[in-house]
């Protein structure tokens, strides 16, 4: 879903909705500015976890993705590429890129897959939430 065509946004939130039924208690979405927007029957979820890192790590790992598929990529141009890529998504008028106000932020900058997962799973136990 295209983040600045807030038609398509409203379109996907009345799917979202007629499927609230159905919702689980844990949901994740990866694309950005899908959650209070498109998903927003999981405003009532019962955890609410926003992943992020910084500008300078996402490219990092964005840029061993591109390395490992062969591309010619520069670290220093994928860095301005997600800098401007978060002021657009974080300033746009349709559902500005934000966690959710009860959200828990989890900044996974130094940490591997495996530590965000463990870190993830901690939080839902301490919840208790199964």
């Amino acid at each position: 879903v295209c983040a600045s065509c807030y038609e398509v946004k409203l379109a996907a939130a009345g799917f979202a909705a007629a499927c609230s039924p159905h919702k689980l208690a844990l949901s994740l979405a990866l694309p950005r500015a899908v959650f209070c927007c498109i998903f927003p029957v999981e405003r009532d979820a019962e955890l609410k976890i926003y992943l992020t890192a910084s500008a300078e790590e996402r490219a990092s790992r964005r840029y061993k993705e591109l390395l490992e598929k062969g591309e010619d990529v520069s670290l220093p141009a994928l860095v301005e590429q997600v800098r401007a890529r978060d002021e657009r998504d974080m300033s746009r008028d349709a559902s500005p890129l934000r966690p959710a106000e009860d959200a828990i932020v989890l900044d996974t900058s130094e940490m591997s897959i495996q530590e965000v997962t463990d870190t993830v799973l901690n939080i839902l136990a301490v919840k208790g939430i199964k």
